[in-house]
């Protein structure tokens, strides 16, 4: 058996959330290999126009008893691979990018 440890984040915060303002908050897969998968969360105002933060979380897939990063089974890479959201161009350098392509796709849909 193994579970997946938070290795490290990436975090934009662009507008504050306001005490007992209502958020709409989207996690999707973004991207995954043998060992280690990336998780997007953004957050938006209630009326999804105006967007407060953006994360990615990087997660390690570690073993129960080594402790040690250990590969997904094939069963689990099948679940990441149907799980994933297409049209995310991941690569750790690429965060800055992604916020700018949410806050375009923001404006569009408005």
């Amino acid at each position: 058996e193994a579970y997946w440890v938070v290795y490290n984040h990436h975090i934009a915060y662009l507008k504050p959330a306001n005490l007992g303002e209502w958020v709409k908050i989207v996690t999707r897969l973004v991207w995954f290999d043998d060992n280690t998968i990336v998780v997007e969360y953004v957050m938006l105002d209630e009326h999804k126009s105006i967007l407060k933060t953006v994360m990615w979380s990087t997660l390690k897939y570690v073993g129960m008893n080594s402790s040690r990063t250990t590969n997904h089974s094939d069963e689990v890479k099948a679940y990441l691979n149907a799980m994933c959201f297409e049209g995310v161009n991941y690569h750790p350098t690429l965060f800055d990018e992604r916020v700018s392509q949410i806050k375009k796709e923001i404006q569009i849909n408005i």
